[in-house]
C-alpha cells in the first residue's frame, strides 16, 4: 500500500503544543496579539531548555514572516 498524505493550510497552524518532561502541555498560538513565549513551565515551574526556546523562535519567525508576506503555503503530511 502507498502512504496517504493530506494538505494542511498554513493559516491552520498557527497553534503548538509545547510538553515539558513533567508531561505537562502548554498550547501557543502564534496569532495571538502580544505573543511571548513561556520561559517556564506553568506546571512544575522548569525552565524550557534553550533548544526549544531557539525552535520556537525560528518557528515564530517563520510564521510571521509567512503571514506578512501573505504567502500561500500549504504542508503536506504523511498519514497511516
Amino acid at each position: 500500500m502507498g502512504e496517504k498524505e493530506i494538505s494542511i493550510k498554513f493559516g491552520e497552524l498557527s497553534c503548538l503544543e509545547i510538553y515539558c518532561p513533567c508531561k505537562a502541555g502548554v498550547i501557543l498560538d502564534m496569532d495571538q496579539e502580544n505573543f511571548r513565549m513561556p520561559e517556564r513551565c506553568p506546571s512544575c515551574n522548569e525552565a524550557y531548555s534553550n533548544e526549544a526556546k531557539t525552535a520556537l523562535a525560528a518557528y515564530l519567525r517563520f510564521y510571521n514572516a509567512a503571514k506578512n508576506g501573505k504567502l500561500n503555503l500549504q504542508f503536506r503530511v504523511k498519514t497511516p
